[in-house]
């Protein structure tokens, strides 16, 4: 029952947001009818009762979900609103919780005590509205009938009505004349507005969502803008003697009205001075007005009743989500597959399929087992939606039960009994590259840029293989690694990764307080620790000083190799840039897009991590030559590329170009556009660079330093996206010492321009 609570406080944070965006335009429309308040009001009960909401590019709300409507989540909230969620989720997990198990005990206790209290609350409010009709019943159960639904009791000191099926209108039995009349009018306006219905039924609401303090105003100024509503209704073709003569008798039959209630609808309860301010300043509003409210109804309708559209993050967020519900349980039940995922949330599924396949470069068969109503699924698109950095690939409507590696026979391999031949190779050979690395902080989440590593694995013919790589210092890289945006009073570093290592051990360089990044590089102070990850531990936290601009290399220890991560915690830090926002790639696993830079490239890109070549003694070597790849895009009027109507290079297909070093270009080929080029050809090049000048050997090796033929030239495929007429070429390129021409191709065609 929990999730019912959890439930109700995303729906009133939501609504929360719509009251407020009322009371401001209570004051900016005083000149509109009332009745035009009574509808905004309206917007605001179906933003409280509707427990679905539609998703709106035009959406005012920060965020649709605040909380995550499970017990069974560690402390955290999403308000929408980076500052407070930055302050409120590090203290909460300091608060609660010392480890993953514990925090969700606690948030269960937590949630557990709040669902009992809120339920009170129902229940006393509940009862007081009860308690409150059986007392007013007896107060008039010995009135007379003055005529039809009119009753007169000595008992009553203002006119009301009461009853929801039958209304009946009580007023004072020493009422008569002009007075009966104008009170009585009143009443009926009421009733001909069933208002002795909205107003119960918003004290019901208000039962429900008694602890949000926006939901008390709310109905107060519901209840002041029926009754506003009513006396226009009666006096909006009247003259101003009759006005006047109406405010007199409003001003007369005044009660007290301190109370909250439910019921009943009384002439002179609410705001009676106001009331009589607008009585007496009435007047008939233009159409113009009328209709600049009605449109304003309509803006708040689609800007309140509506969530954010989530972005690609949130969409990946849940396709995680879906992954975490490996093993999930399910049942099938009138001849569907019905699965409960972690919020306690039902869906049904068609089929249950096993999907069997080999992903590229993979060491053995692999199956997934998956629940879905596409009956078209096939295992290269569940495969491809784990991996794409293109979110149409994502899975939305299927959910993964179960993977597994197959052998020679089609059988389930056993995890425990994937024992390599060779005490040299990892036994983990899925991994062809060192896990990802993820950090928490000020309650975002961001991926640490992987450095240096040696990583051992099984390759598709079951030999024994070792990768490595080396990457500059973290001081050397700052501009490049993964950039933290320092939180204001937060002291706890995350470290996630998918599989524990044997040792992880961390430094960092306390950067002090200076603001530019060439600072970091003159004076600092190294810091090391190291943690033991034993059992399946997967993450540990780290006490930082708070406010610190820093610096962190970590470096992990597994049976398959070892590996380092970096990335910086700085002021004015990066991490809203997106990591590319006008190019989508579809890379292979172990690959990923380094964070874009405005520095990269001639117009800004991104690098393909993790590195390629050596970076050592190499400071005048271009960046985009060290890392696996490059995207980037320049001015077509900079680039000295002339093709002909078959979009083949116009130059000498063996042409030399003269950049920071010597640079031989050769054409390979034109292929025609793909879906998500825009109309552009690809044209594709083999590069080779010289990553020193005979200068620079010579120097280095009077300095004892000899640099192997290998180590001097750097090979990439390289594709230039080019259209005629068009502003902008855009510009991939592939190392090839980490991608064959098949699969360079392949990601070049995959590319979609955003």
């Amino acid at each position: 029952m929990s999730a019912v609570f959890l439930k109700i406080l995303n729906m009133t944070w939501g609504a929360s947001w719509l009251i407020l965006a009322v009371i401001v335009l209570r004051l900016l429309l005083k000149k509109a009818p009332r009745w035009i308040s009574c509808l905004l009001w309206g917007l605001v009960a179906i933003r409280l009762i509707c427990p679905v909401s539609i998703e709106s590019a035009l959406s005012l709300i920060p965020s649709g979900k605040v909380v995550p409507e499970t017990a069974d989540m560690q402390p955290k909230i999403d308000t929408g609103i980076e500052a407070i969620n930055s302050t409120i989720n590090p203290a909460m997990n300091i608060a609660y919780a010392t480890s993953e198990e514990a925090g969700k005990h606690i948030m269960q206790n937590v949630l557990s005590a709040s669902f009992c209290i809120w339920i009170a609350g129902m229940a006393v409010m509940i009862l007081y509205a009860f308690i409150s009709y059986i007392a007013v019943r007896r107060k008039v159960r010995a009135s007379i009938r003055f005529k039809d639904n009119i009753m007169l009791s000595d008992e009553v000191k203002t006119p009301f009505i009461l009853g929801m099926i039958r209304p009946l209108i009580y007023v004072p039995s020493a009422l008569e004349g002009e007075r009966m009349e104008m009170v009585c009018a009143h009443e009926k306006a009421h009733i001909s507005r069933h208002d002795h219905w909205w107003k119960p039924f918003g004290f019901a609401l208000l039962s429900v969502y008694w602890f949000n303090p926006l939901c008390w105003l709310a109905y107060i100024l519901l209840c002041r803008d029926i009754e506003a509503a009513c006396d226009e209704k009666v006096i909006k073709d009247k003259d101003r003697e009759y006005m006047a003569a109406y405010s007199q008798a409003l001003l007369e039959l005044s009660v007290s009205g301190k109370i909250i209630t439910a019921c009943p609808l009384a002439f002179g309860e609410t705001g009676v001075k106001s009331r009589i301010k607008g009585i007496l300043n009435y007047k008939k509003p233009a159409f113009w007005i009328i209709l600049i409210a009605l449109i304003v109804c309509v803006a708040v309708a689609v800007c309140f009743l509506t969530n954010p559209k989530k972005d690609d993050a949130d969409i990946q967020a849940e396709v995680n989500d879906a992954l975490d519900n490996m093993d999930v349980d399910y049942t099938y039940e009138d001849g569907v597959y019905v699965a409960e995922d972690r919020d306690g949330n039902k869906k049904t599924y068609r089929y249950r399929k096993e999907l069997r396949g080999r992903d590229p470069g993979a060491a053995c068969d692999g199956m997934f087992i998956v629940l879905t109503n596409d009956p078209d699924i096939t295992y290269e698109r569940v495969s491809r939606s784990l991996y794409s950095s293109n979110s149409k690939d994502w899975l939305k409507d299927t959910v993964i039960t179960g993977m597994h590696a197959l052998d020679e026979n089609g059988e389930i391999i056993p995890f425990d009994e994937t024992e390599p031949d060779t005490q040299d190779v990892a036994t983990t050979p899925q991994l062809k590259q060192p896990p990802a690395v993820e950090v928490s902080y000020a309650g975002r989440t961001y991926k640490a840029s992987l450095g240096s590593y040696e990583w051992a694995y099984v390759d598709e013919n079951g030999e024994g293989c070792l990768t490595s790589a080396d990457s500059a210092h973290p001081l050397d890289a700052v501009d490049h690694i993964t950039h933290i945006e320092l939180g204001k009073n937060t002291d706890t570093l995350g470290i996630h990764m998918p599989y524990a290592p044997e040792k992880m051990n961390y430094r960092y360089w306390d950067a002090g307080s200076e603001e530019k990044i060439d600072a970091y590089k003159k004076e600092y102070t190294v810091l090391t620790s190291s943690y033991d990850i034993t059992g399946g531990d997967e993450g540990v936290f780290i006490k930082i000083p708070a406010d610190t601009p820093l610096i962190f290399e970590l470096y992990g220890e597994w049976e398959n190799g070892t590996a380092s991560y970096c990335f910086a915690i700085m002021p004015n830090g990066t991490s809203e840039v997106p990591v590319n926002y006008w190019m989508e790639l579809d890379l292979p696993r172990g690959f990923l897009l380094s964070e874009y830079s405005d520095h990269t490239g001639y117009m800004g890109g991104s690098y393909i991590l993790p590195q390629a070549y050596t970076v050592e003694r190499t400071d005048s070597v271009p960046a985009s030559w060290l890392a696996s790849g490059v995207i980037t895009r320049l001015p077509a009027a900079n680039v000295q590329l002339v093709f002909n109507d078959k979009h083949e290079p116009v130059f000498d297909k063996n042409s030399h170009f003269y950049m920071d070093n010597h640079t031989v270009q050769e054409y390979i080929q034109t292929i025609a556009p793909g879906s998500g080029t825009d109309g552009r050809y690809i044209l594709e090049f083999s590069e080779e660079h010289d990553l020193y000048t005979h200068a620079q050997i010579y120097e280095l090796g009077q300095q004892g330093i000899k640099i192997g033929e290998d180590e001097q030239h750097s090979s990439y495929w390289v594709f230039w996206y080019v259209k005629e007429g068009g502003d902008t070429y855009y510009m991939v390129s592939l190392a090839k010492n980490m991608f064959t021409q098949e699969q360079a191709e392949k990601i070049a065609a995959s590319a979609k321009i955003l």
